[in-house]
């Protein structure tokens, strides 16, 4: 190993990685597997969840596991082993951070690397936010945490991501700003949850970059990682990369003029203690995290458009360039990549401009914050009113109480300051202000607002279900059907408003454009099992027992599990006295399930429909034997024994 010391230059000229050709192959077919996977359920309506870390929420919440449970934690695992290949390799974010590195180094500007240790500490509290957090306030709550579930198929793909408009900023800012900013992948090192899985992760693995005794120090290892990490130092100090900042680019080994480093198996990093200098003040530290925390409280959720990850990316891009201004306000010699702000203790003339746009660029996270407080206060007046929104439009309708209406007034008054503060509308204050509307007996509020609402959503069917309700509760059936209608186009796999729209259909009497409005549904949105039953349930009830039997088929072919699907569907050969027909269904239902007593069940109950009680008494005999802790075999029992009691003797 070399031995510690300082840096010695070295006269041959910084040689070019050569893993990086091949690293851009890898990111960019790792962009053609995401557009082909797009393209997958585009053309078919469904494919596998998206291939996102951040799907693993769900196990967190629900106990549901998924796709981006398994390559979060599949992730990790390959990282203790191997190191953070997967972020380096696979990343598409790291590609963009990457694209930007390269496309500045052409024009000649060097990013450089912000060295933080108080905003290090953020994708630690993102991804306890994100991951740990709602398994602790389960497991308060006394839930079982147990997995509950599977879901690994999806119809609904792109509900899962934002907007386009919402999408292309987090590219800039993710993608760019942070590079440019913070330095070579700023979006990983300062914003990033899953890095710090990862990060903790690589501290475990075996595998790493290592030095032999052949280093010069020459420090061109360090000038070539796009890690931001002093390779030069770390082995010099170590004998390996211990900093998990590393993503195994390998471009410091490919790049290294004695050919020193390499990446091999030895000794893990775990309980290493790195040496870090202190790159900036404490007061500087203290400035960062204050910047970070106040411009993530402003952005987060902001018109309900900003995300997590982007409100990160936009927090820790701001306490950057804020750190740049403090500094200038002290003459302290600073800049921005390419662009030098003050030299010898004097401002240069770009230093004016800068200070304008950061000091725009400060105002507009102060409104933000305003506008953000005011939302909140609205929301959380809301709560208390948002109960009467379930039974407002049935005759289960509750009495309001003075609470009730002090939150309501509250709403109106707080909803409709955050919307009047605001640059963009939001949908969700315009809800609650439309709602307090109604229960304070304003109702041209309420129509207003939801309208508003509608116009700002992206998908509006709820909105428009609520309109529909309130001009149905005043007998305005022609603008109930309307509202109805649009709220089933925005999203027809809405299986509770179609019996809705079909009863205001019949009040109006055109119930014939319920079979049209059904069959387009499922056309649009053919992978819904529960739409296609509802669509065969309208063909039944008009006699058409085969186009019936033929959408039940395929509804149940979309969810074979499905036991009250494949009940119906033994209705139709049973109506037509196709005994064997039906009996197989129910057959290869319970062939679907071994083990599970309610498919049994409903076999038993189908022999016993068919007149066939000794079957069924077979087959709820094996139902009980499989358990029956609600007694529910033992009460379909009872009444096959009925059955039986009531046959004359043979």
């Amino acid at each position: 190993m070399a031995a510690t010391g300082t840096h010695s230059p070295c006269a041959a000229p910084l040689a070019r990685s050569r893993n990086a050709p091949r690293r851009a192959a890898v990111l960019i077919l790792v962009h053609v597997l995401l557009l082909a996977h797009i393209a997958q359920w585009w053309f078919t309506g469904r494919t596998l969840g998206p291939f996102e870390p951040s799907e693993a929420m769900e196990f967190s919440k629900h106990s549901v596991i998924n796709v981006g449970l398994v390559v979060l934690l599949g992730g990790a695992a390959a990282t203790a082993l191997f190191g953070r290949f997967f972020c380096g390799w696979g990343c598409h974010v790291i590609a963009l951070q990457d694209l930007c590195r390269a496309l500045l180094l052409r024009v000649g500007i060097r990013p450089r690397p912000l060295r933080s240790r108080a905003l290090a500490i953020v994708p630690v509290l993102a991804f306890a936010y994100m991951f740990l957090l709602p398994l602790l306030v389960r497991w308060h709550a006394g839930d079982a945490l147990e997995p509950s579930g599977t879901s690994w198929t999806t119809d609904r793909f792109w509900s899962a991501f934002p907007s386009w408009g919402v999408a292309l900023v987090t590219v800039l800012v993710c993608g760019f700003a942070t590079v440019y900013l913070l330095g070579s992948k700023g979006f990983c090192t300062y914003a990033c949850p899953y890095g710090a899985l990862f990060g903790l992760a690589d501290r475990l693995a075996p595998a790493r970059i290592r030095v032999t005794d052949a280093c010069e120090r020459c420090g061109h290892c360090t000038r070539t990682c796009s890690s931001n990490v002093d390779v030069a130092r770390e082995v010099a100090t170590h004998g390996m990369v211990v900093d998990p900042g590393c993503m195994k680019t390998l471009d410091c080994v490919s790049a290294c003029p004695t050919g020193a480093l390499y990446y091999g198996l030895g000794r893990p990093a775990l309980g290493v203690r790195r040496r870090r200098r202190a790159a900036l003040s404490v007061r500087e530290e203290l400035a960062l995290a204050g910047l970070f925390l106040a411009t993530f409280l402003a952005l987060r959720g902001l018109y309900g458009l900003v995300p997590f990850l982007l409100a990160l990316g936009l927090a820790a891009c701001a306490a950057g360039a804020g750190l740049v201004a403090l500094r200038l306000r002290r003459r302290v010699d600073a800049g921005l990549p390419g662009l030098p702000l003050a030299r010898d203790g004097r401002l240069l003339p770009a230093a004016r401009v800068y200070a304008a746009v950061a000091l725009g660029g400060a105002l507009l996270v102060v409104h933000s914050g305003l506008v953000q407080l005011e939302g909140w206060r609205s929301a959380r007046s809301f709560a208390a009113v948002e109960p009467l929104r379930a039974s407002w439009f049935t005759d289960r309708r509750s009495a309001l109480d003075p609470e009730q209406v002090a939150q309501a007034r509250a709403v109106l008054a707080h909803g409709g300051r955050a919307l009047a503060l605001g640059l963009l509308s939001d949908r969700r204050r315009h809800s609650e202000v439309a709602w307090a509307g109604l229960v304070l007996g304003e109702e041209e509020t309420f129509e207003r607002h939801l309208a508003r609402a509608i116009a700002a959503s992206r998908n509006p069917a709820i909105p428009h279900l609520e309109l529909g309700n309130h001009h149905r509760e005043r007998g305005e059936l022609e603008r109930t059907l309307e509202h109805y209608r649009a709220a089933l186009t925005a999203d027809p796999t809405l299986e509770f408003a179609w019996p809705m729209f079909a009863d205001v259909l019949r009040e109006l009497d055109r119930e014939q454009e319920l079979l049209p409005a059904l069959a387009d549904a499922v056309e649009r949105t053919p992978r819904r099992p529960a739409l296609r039953a509802l669509y065969a349930a309208e063909l039944q009830g008009r006699g058409d027992l085969r186009a019936a039997g033929e959408q039940l088929r395929r509804a149940l072919g979309d969810a074979p599990r499905d036991l009250t699907l494949r009940s119906r569907l033994a209705d139709v050969p049973a109506a037509r006295g196709e005994r064997d027909a039906c009996v197989s269904l129910m057959e290869e239902g319970v062939a679907l399930a071994p083990g599970d007593p309610a498919a049994l069940r409903v076999l038993a109950v189908t022999h016993l429909v068919l007149g066939e009680p000794g079957a069924a008494q077979e087959a709820c005999r094996a139902a009980i034997s499989l358990g029956d802790p609600q007694g529910e075999g033992a009460r379909l029992m009872e009444r096959i024994r009925r059955e039986l009691a009531a046959q004359p003797d043979r």
